[in-house]
C-alpha cells in the first residue's frame, strides 16, 4: 500500500505534510487528490472494515484510527506467529512452485516487520547469509518425500547453495521426474497395433480390434512412416519390435514364452504365473473374454509382465488395422470424450452413430483395462419409491497421490431411487460428517426433500457421536453393514467401481498424470448422472 501510494507522489497526504492551499485551481486539485488516496486506502479494506472508516475526510484520519484500531505499537506476536508457520509448512503434494512462493510470503512479511539491526556493510552481508542459509534448510526440510535424492545432492555441495540456487535446483528435478514418469511404457503395450491399410482386415470371433487413440493414425501414411512405440524407429510396430522379449500370438490371445507356468492358489504369499484374462462386461460389449497378457499373481493382484517375455519370432499376420470409415471415427470421437460408457448406453443416447454398425464388432482396448475386475454381487431388487427416501454412502482413499488442492479421500451419496450421485473430495476421513451436513442441507432446501435412512458401512467415519446426534435430531435411521461384509453396502460399492472405471479411463485415454484423480473423479460423476440409467 505504502509503496504503491509513494509511486504516484501522494504520500504527502497520508502523512499529513500536504497542506490545502487557499481557495482557487491548486485547492481543487488538492481536493482531488486527497480523494483518490482516501479511496485506494477504502478500496484495499473489506466491505466490514471499510464502514468503520467511511466517513473520515483526509487520508491521514483514516490512516491514523486503523493504526490506533488494528496496531498496538508491537510486532512480536506476529513475528512469533510467522516463525512458527514457516518452520511447519509443507509441500503437501503442491508444485514446488506454489511452496516456494508461500515461503517467499512469509519471509517477506518477515522481514518487513523484523528488519536488519546491523549497520556495519560487512556485517550486513554476513547477517544476510545467515538468514540465506537458514531459509534455505527451511525450504529443503518442507520438501515432500520424493526429493529425497535432490536434496542429498545439495546438500552435499562444497559450498551452500543460496534459496535461488536450491529452488532452480529442486525445481529442475521436479520437471525431470515429471518428464520421466512421461516417457513410462504406454499403456499401448497391450495393445494390437495397426498395420498398411492395403492388407485385409482380421477378427478374433467377431471382434474388430480397434487401436487406441495414440496409436490411430490416417489411412493415407504409408508402411515406410509407421514408427515403433517403443524403440521410435520406423519399419515395424512394437508387436514386431526385435529389442523386445516379443510374443506368441495366437486365437486364443497373447501368451508369453516362457511365462505359462501354473500357480499354487490364490492365497497368502503364494505366487505364479498365469494368464491374465481381461474381461469386459458381456452387457457392455457382447464378447467374450480376451487373454491379453501374463501376470505375476502376487496375494490377490495379478502384475502384468507381458513386457518381459523371451524373444521369440515377430508375428507376421496383421492384427488390427485404423478404421476409414467417418462414422466410427465419430462413434470412436463420443465414446472417449463422454468417458468410455458402455456401447449400449451410447447406442440409446446417440442411435444415429450406430446405424449399421454392430455393438459387438467394437471392442475398446482402453476400457478393458480400465475396468478389469472381480465377478459383481448379487443384485438386491428392493429400491425405494420417493427420491431421497434412502442414501447410500461410501469412502474411497487414501489415495497414494494428492491432488492439486491436496485431496486423498472422496465420499459418495447415492439416491436409491434416482440413482444420481453426488462426490465429494476429502483432504482425510475427518471431513466426512461435514460433507454430509453440507449434502443434507441440500437435498432440504433445493429438492425439498427429506432423508429417512442413511445406508452405509461400519467404517468410523460414519458409526460416531456427531452422526449419531445428528441423526437423532433430524429422525434419519442410519443403517449400517456388517463388518468385512461389504456386499450388504451394493449399491455404493458398485458406484464406487462405475466413479473409478469411468475416471481411470479418462486418464488413461487422454495420458494425463495420476495427480488428475480428483478431477477426473469429478468429471466421471458428471458423466455418468446425465447419461441413460436402469432406474430412470
Amino acid at each position: 500500500m505504502k509503496i504503491h501510494i509513494q509511486g504516484i507522489e501522494k504520500w504527502s497526504y497520508v502523512t499529513g505534510s500536504a497542506a490545502r492551499p487557499a481557495a482557487g485551481p491548486k485547492a481543487d486539485e488538492w481536493d482531488t487528490a486527497n480523494t483518490n488516496v482516501m479511496g485506494i486506502l477504502l478500496k484495499a479494506m473489506t466491505p466490514e472494515v471499510m464502514r468503520l472508516f467511511a466517513n473520515y475526510d483526509s487520508p491521514k484520519a483514516i490512516w491514523d484510527s486503523v493504526a490506533a484500531t488494528y496496531y498496538d505499537g508491537s510486532d512480536f506476536a506476529r513475528v512469533h506467529e510467522l516463525n512458527v508457520k514457516a518452520f511447519k509448512i509443507t509441500q503437501s503434494g503442491q508444485p514446488v512452485a506454489t511452496f516456494y512462493a508461500n515461503l517467499k510470503t512469509i519471509w517477506q512479511e518477515l522481514d518487513q516487520r523484523n528488519p536488519n539491526p546491523v549497520t556495519c556493510e560487512v556485517d550486513i552481508n554476513s547477517y544476510r547469509t545467515e538468514q540465506d542459509k537458514m531459509c534455505v534448510h527451511i525450504f529443503l526440510t518442507g520438501l515432500d518425500p520424493h526429493f529425497e535424492g535432490a536434496k542429498n545432492e545439495l546438500l552435499r555441495l562444497a559450498t551452500p547453495p543460496t534459496l535461488e540456487q536450491a529452488f532452480a535446483y529442486i525445481r529442475r528435478d521436479e520437471g525431470n521426474k515429471a518428464a520421466a514418469q512421461n516417457l513410462r511404457t504406454e499403456i499401448s503395450s497391450l495393445a494390437i497395433h495397426a498395420t498398411p491399410p492395403p492388407l485385409p482386415q482380421p477378427q478374433i470371433g467377431n471382434s474388430t480390434l480397434v487401436p487406441s487413440q495414440s496409436q490411430y493414425q490416417p489411412q493415407n501414411q504409408g508402411y515406410h512412416q509407421m514408427a515403433c512405440n517403443y524403440c521410435k524407429e520406423v519399419g515395424h510396430f512394437k508387436n514386431q519390435c526385435p529389442k523386445l522379449r516379443s510374443f506368441n500370438y495366437n486365437n486364443s490371445g497373447w501368451r508369453g514364452g516362457n511365462n505359462t507356468g501354473g500357480h499354487e492358489g490364490r492365497g497368502g504369499g503364494q505366487r505364479g504365473k498365469v494368464a491374465v484374462q481381461l474381461v469386459p462386461e458381456p452387457d457392455f460389449y457382447g464378447i467374450g473374454g480376451v487373454i491379453m497378457g501374463n501376470g505375476d499373481l502376487r496375494g490377490r493382484l495379478f502384475h502384468l509382465d507381458c513386457m518381459y517375455a523371451e524373444p521369440t519370432q515377430a508375428p507376421e499376420q496383421p492384427l488390427a488395422l485404423t478404421l476409414n470409415s467417418d462414422r466410427l471415427s465419430e462413434l470412436w470421437l463420443w465414446h472417449r470424450r463422454l468417458g468410455h460408457p458402455s456401447f449400449g448406453v451410447m447406442k440409446k443416447s446417440m442411435p444415429s452413430l450406430f446405424l449399421g454398425v454392430s455393438e459387438s464388432s467394437l471392442h475398446c482396448e482402453t476400457c478393458a483395462l480400465a475396468k478389469s475386475h472381480r465377478s459383481s454381487y448379487h443384485s438386491n431388487f428392493h429400491s425405494s419409491t420417493m427420491p431421497f427416501e434412502l442414501i447410500h454412502s461410501n469412502v474411497w482413499g487414501p489415495s497414494k497421490h494428492f491432488t492439486l488442492s491436496g485431496m486423498r479421500y472422496f465420499v459418495l451419496f447415492i439416491d436409491d431411487c434416482t440413482r444420481l450421485s453426488w462426490v465429494v473430495l476429502l483432504m482425510s476421513k475427518d471431513s466426512v460428517f461435514s460433507a454430509f451436513t453440507a449434502f443434507h442441507k441440500l437435498v432440504r432446501t433445493q429438492y425439498d426433500a427429506h432423508v429417512k435412512v442413511f445406508r452405509s458401512d461400519n467404517g468410523g467415519e460414519f458409526v460416531n457421536h456427531s452422526f449419531h446426534e445428528y441423526f437423532q435430531h433430524h429422525d434419519i435411521i442410519h443403517q449400517t453393514s456388517c463388518p468385512q461384509t461389504p456386499e450388504q453396502n451394493g449399491v455404493s460399492e458398485r458406484k464406487n467401481s462405475h466413479v473409478l472405471d469411468m475416471a481411470r479411463s479418462l486418464l488413461l485415454s487422454a495420458n494425463m498424470p495420476k495427480y488428475l484423480w480428483g478431477e477426473a473423479v469429478l468429471c466421471a460423476s458428471h458423466l455418468i448422472n446425465r447419461l441413460p440409467s436402469v432406474p430412470l
